[in-house]
């Protein structure tokens, strides 16, 4: 994976595909849930397949639509906190005020 990571940034150093960050699959911010109970939290989105096969056409293995999708959750692209968790509101804050 490494490999590949190397690869993409040496092509294009602010890729979205190494820098997922900047937000290219959910839009430039992160994508926010309103679930009330955990069993309604999705595994996989259609955004993280997409990141999921951009990975995968670069030369990513190992990247399926889960793993992209915890992928997301993790870097921050997706607010799946309940809205009753604390962080939900905080997270909310937060976007509002970059925007």
């Amino acid at each position: 994976m490494a490999v590949a990571a190397a690869q993409v940034s040496k092509q294009d150093p602010m890729n979205d595909a190494v820098l997922p960050r900047r937000g290219r699959f959910v839009g430039g911010t992160p994508k926010l849930s309103t679930w009330k109970a955990t069993r309604q939290i999705p595994t996989t989105s259609p955004e993280s397949e997409a990141l999921s096969k951009d990975l995968k056409q670069r030369g990513f293995s190992f990247v399926g639509p889960t793993v992209a999708y915890a992928y997301m959750q993790a870097a921050g692209l997706v607010n799946d906190h309940l809205v009753s968790c604390f962080r939900y509101q905080q997270i909310l804050t937060e976007v509002a005020y970059a925007n």
